[in-house]
């Protein structure tokens, strides 16, 4: 592949009197869990203030890893480039792992999670094109043999979850409009775009379950896929402009969104039976001039998040929007992303930087890292064809993670590798895999090689 260069004491006493110390702990304590919960539940800067974020990609297993990418900006006659960062404190510190370039676009893959692919863009000390780091972000290669980039621009790239060596990636230009494919991590590309009449494509949503269905904004409606991307056909949505905006919601994905810019105001439409019929949203009323990004909150039914001139919120999938309290004081936002957990939220402002937003649960803090070992039931349970394992390292260690049949044959390997302390999870996809019930075993040890934890758990694949 084309190199990159990187720039560089228990106390005895009376009944009363431990009746009147529990009850001042007590309300001690309320105070300041409720204190805490104030805190922490308020936008805090993390970081790069006065760049201008294009895209954010949380580490799926450690949500204390993030990468950014910033768009660069003009200062009076100056141009200042952007830069891909990264952050493994939740944007208490950053490090540029990628300079003088813009990126459109970073995802990571959510299996080997120090594999992250960018896309970039103009203006770019680069030529525009689709990079590839094997390393968290230590060194970067060209990934996109296949590619044709004769004055074209970078557009969305997605990644398939289930399957993450293939990945769909977009390009435009004065020649026309592309969607791309690679099956094998980007070594290869071609063109997967069959059936499409209509261009101006600026956006691509995958459905999280049946990760064959695809859409893509193309100019003034939707087109759909159900066969990764061999064939698409129009859904029929009338959007009036180009599609910007295209998500699924990941815990219903029947419901989807489109916004396209449109007149004085954002034209959002909604499916709720994946594409079949369209209806349109509530944002015209609401004095918003553009909506830039869409995010569903994980682990939280219904709850959506829009950057505009701020961030808004709906809690009832979208039919009702709100301003989002504490606000962010009118900033721009550009690009909204969630830890895969739903604890944190990250914004990417126009010109601010990136702020965080922490959920807070109900009176309990999580903690920054787990108190023991452990290996969650995987779900959902039972399960078709995918699921999600959790476990839990309180240190770091050498994990790891295998799925094997009742016979006690390797079915997947599914993580191998040191992990830092952190919450992780990882995905089976058994779409190859026959119906019956499976054990993962989760096998932690030292740098020593010495077993420190294991533990087994069923899972059970109907189809």
């Amino acid at each position: 592949m084309e190199s990159l260069r990187r720039p560089v004491a228990k106390r005895e006493g009376s009944t009363l009197g431990k009746r009147i110390v529990h009850s001042l702990c007590g309300l001690i304590a309320l105070i300041a869990v409720r204190e805490a919960t104030h805190a922490q539940q308020q936008w805090e800067p993390a970081g790069l203030q006065g760049e201008r974020i294009g895209t954010i990609a949380v580490n799926p297993d450690s949500p204390n890893v993030v990468y950014v990418g910033t768009e660069g900006f003009y200062q009076d006659t100056t141009f200042h480039p952007g830069w891909i960062y990264k952050s493994t404190d939740s944007g208490e510190s950053w490090a540029s792992v990628l300079g003088e370039t813009r990126a459109v676009k970073i995802v990571v893959n959510p299996i080997e999670t120090n594999v992250v692919y960018a896309t970039l863009g103009h203006p770019s000390s680069y030529r525009p094109g689709v990079v590839k780091s094997t390393n968290g972000g230590v060194t970067w290669a060209y990934a996109d043999a296949g590619v044709w980039w004769e004055e074209m621009f970078s557009g969305p790239l997605l990644i398939d979850p289930h399957s993450p060596q293939t990945l769909y990636f977009q390009n435009w230009g004065w020649w026309g409009d592309v969607l791309y494919k690679t099956t094998n991590g980007g070594d290869t590309w071609s063109p997967s775009d069959s059936g499409m009449t209509e261009y101006n494509q600026r956006a691509i949503a995958m459905d999280p379950e049946s990760t064959r269905i695809l859409y893509t904004g193309i100019n003034g409606s939707v087109a759909k896929t159900t066969d990764a991307g061999q064939w698409w056909f129009g859904t029929g949505a009338v959007l009036g402009s180009i599609v910007k905006v295209l998500e699924v919601d990941s815990r219903n994905p029947n419901t989807v969104f489109a916004v396209a810019d449109y007149g004085p105001a954002p034209y959002v439409a909604r499916s709720t039976n994946k594409g079949l019929t369209w209806q349109s949203m509530s944002f015209d009323t609401m004095g918003i001039r553009w909506v830039f990004c869409l995010a569903f909150r994980p682990n939280s039914p219904a709850r959506w998040f829009a950057g505009a001139d701020d961030v808004y919120t709906s809690d009832d999938d979208g039919v009702h929007w709100q301003l989002m309290s504490p606000s962010l004081g009118g900033q721009t936002i550009k690009v909204l992303a969630f830890a895969s957990d739903g604890s944190v939220l990250y914004a990417g402002t126009y010109s601010s930087g990136v702020y965080r937003y922490n959920f807070i649960t109900g009176v309990s803090v999580r903690a920054a890292v787990p108190e023991d070992i452990s290996l969650h039931q995987n779900y959902p349970n039972p399960f078709n064809p995918s699921t999600q394992i959790r476990y839990d390292l309180p240190d770091a260690g050498f994990v790891s993670l295998v799925v094997y049949d009742v016979l006690g044959r390797k079915v997947a390997d599914l993580v191998n590798g040191i992990r830092e302390a952190g919450y992780y999870s990882a995905i089976w996809n058994a779409a190859n895999a026959a119906s019956g019930v499976y054990i993962a075993r989760l096998v932690v040890s030292n740098e020593f090689g010495k077993t420190r934890f294991t533990k087994t758990t069923k899972l059970v694949l109907m189809k």
